[in-house]
Parts: C-alpha cells; sequence; structure tokens
C-alpha cells in the first residue's frame, strides 16, 4: 500500500499522543526502517508543531554525532503530506518493561550487559556529548599545537563543555528501552521530554515522565539536573533485579489518579524500597512451578573460584 508517497507501510508499532510509529520500507531504495509521522495536520514549516518536532529531532541528530550503540538513531526529518515525519532505526525487540514482564526479572549475567549498556548510554548524553558538538570558533578552543587535529581542552572548559552541551534524557523508564531481539543489546528510545542547556524538547503528552522513575527534587520544585537521570537509572537497575519497580503506580484500588501520585512520591520520599531478593525469589518460582530460587554465596576471592548455581532446581539467577 503507498504511504506518504516514499513508503509502503508494514505495520504499526507504537502510537502516542504526538505521533504515531511505523515499520516501513523506502518504495524506490528497498530498505526498512522505523518511521514517526505527526497524527495533526502541519500546514507549513511555520507551524507550532512543526517547529516543536524540530526541535526534538535536531537535538536527536546531534545526540547521533557520537553513533553511541545504545541510542536510537534518526534521519532527516520532513513535513510530507501536511505531516511531520522523521525515519528512525527499526530496532525489532520488546520493551525492557515487557521483557522484565514476559520473564519475572532479568538473569544475573545479562543484567551486567543492560548496566553497562544503558548507564554507558546516558553517561554518553550527560558527560561525552560535548566531544562531538563543540564548535571551536563559538567555544573559543585552542588548537592542541602537538596535534592539529585536537583541541586544548582543560578541567574548567571541559565544565563549561559538559554544561552547554549534555542532555539530560528527563524520561529513563522501562517502556522508553528496547531489548533487541537478535543480539540482546538494549537501545535507549524517546528523547521527547530531553533538556539541554536548560532548554526543554516537550513533544510527549507527559508533563515530567513517568512518575515512578522521578526524583522527589523533580516532583516537589520541577527541579531536573543529571542527578534526575541518575535517580531513574537506580530505579531502572532496581526494576530488571526485582521484576518490579519498588513503588508501582497504581489507583485501580479506587484512589484518584493525583493520590496514587502523591502516595508514590511520600514513598519515594519516606520508605525503604522492598529487599531485592525476596521479590526476585517469587517472580522466579511465579515463572517456574515447581522450581526453588536460591543463591549459593560467591565464593571468596582467596579461594580456588568454582561454579555458582542457583539451586539444582532452578535455571536462572
Amino acid at each position: 500500500m503507498a504511504f506518504l508517497e516514499d513508503y509502503e507501510k508494514i505495520q504499526r508499532i507504537g502510537e502516542g499522543a504526538f505521533a504515531t510509529v511505523y515499520k516501513v520500507r523506502h518504495a524506490q531504495l528497498d530498505y526498512i526502517r522505523a518511521l514517526k509521522v505527526s497524527k495533526g495536520y502541519i500546514e507549513d514549516t511555520d507551524d507550532k508543531a512543526w517547529q516543536t518536532f524540530m526541535a526534538e529531532c535536531k537535538m536527536l541528530l546531534r545526540i547521533g554525532n557520537g553513533s553511541h550503540p545504545n541510542i536510537v538513531r534518526i534521519y532527516q526529518p520532513r513535513l510530507l503530506e501536511h505531516r511531520a515525519v522523521v525515519e528512525m532505526d527499526c530496532v525489532e525487540g520488546e520493551s525492557l518493561h515487557d521483557y522484565v514482564k514476559n520473564t519475572g526479572f532479568v538473569p544475573a549475567e545479562e543484567f551486567y550487559n543492560f548496566a553497562h549498556q544503558i548507564v554507558g548510554a546516558v553517561a554518553y548524553c550527560h558527560v561525552d556529548l560535548y566531544k562531538f558538538q563543540m564548535d571551536p570558533v563559538k567555544d573559543h578552543l585552542t588548537p592542541d599545537p602537538n596535534d592539529g587535529r585536537k583541541y586544548i581542552v582543560d578541567a574548567e572548559k571541559e565544565k563549561e563543555l559538559i554544561e552547554k552541551y549534555g542532555v539530560v534524557h528527563n524520561d529513563l523508564h522501562s517502556a522508553n528501552i528496547i531489548r533487541r531481539d537478535y543480539d540482546g543489546q538494549y537501545v535507549l528510545l524517546d528523547f521527547g521530554l530531553a533538556i539541554q542547556d536548560t532548554h526543554c524538547v516537550k513533544s510527549s503528552s507527559r508533563f515530567d515522565g513517568a512518575i515512578e522513575y522521578c526524583a522527589p527534587e523533580k516532583l516537589e520544585r520541577g527541579l531536573v539536573q543529571p542527578a534526575s537521570d541518575v535517580y531513574a537509572l537506580g530505579i531502572l537497575l532496581y526494576e530488571v533485579l526485582a521484576g518490579q519497580v519498588p513503588f508501582p503506580f497504581s489507583y485501580e484500588d479506587g484512589t484518584s489518579p493525583e493520590s496514587a501520585r502523591n502516595r508514590v512520591y511520600q514513598q519515594h520520599l519516606h520508605d525503604t524500597p522492598p529487599a531485592i531478593l525476596p521479590m526476585r525469589a517469587a517472580a522466579f518460582e511465579a515463572t517456574h512451578p515447581g522450581q526453588t530460587y536460591a543463591v549459593w554465596p560467591r565464593t571468596p576471592p582467596t579461594a580456588i573460584s568454582t561454579p555458582r548455581s542457583c539451586s539444582k532446581t532452578s535455571k536462572k539467577r
């Protein structure tokens, strides 16, 4: 079926308040990508909706300068048939949220890979991004006399560049991370609430991101900083180990959404998260009937190393 002239629609992948994402094939060049298509009618490039869309795309294109393997790449945005569209890598897989829900939790060996990849992606946004965005003229950089390809960046200048170019994702949660099918790699998506140089891009309908992952100061004062992402990373690491976030947001008991939101906020302020091991054991035993979850103590570093396992009846750690 012809789709926005240049594309053949294969399937709908997902939908948000502002746009729908499709898996498409380019009609002439035959490559497959994900295509984000705005829902609303856009008159021309002066339309406010187009300007908001372009602000998010520009940020993602700049983030892509370093080609980080665990951050989704986008390509040139366009206005087609009065719709804002942009191509993205088509990451075949399932969200981390669904993966954890289906498996109960992330196995220990995979947890280390997840932590390395996603923490690395966030660190790249917070710190290393300046290396791929700095402007020698505008940033008043001095060429290195020993290597003309480099510039002198001392600690003070580096701090300045990190503050200018670093990006706070501002919406880290398990539905914004895809576990790729063919290699199990994790890819970070959706920078629709991201902040760079104090400017926020908001194409998302959510005001401040998923409540279960929000740092208290973000909920209380609207303060968003790199530490906000670090706090959300802690929630993510807890979630993949325990099988759920420490303080779930729910109002199925008849509580109003606002009351449920305040309850989660108060829990983040005052409560200690439930211990991970009992939750991990319960998740394992719920998905493995008849098996018992157990973890043998680690062998002391000075002793002869021996294989470690859960128990004779269990298959995951």
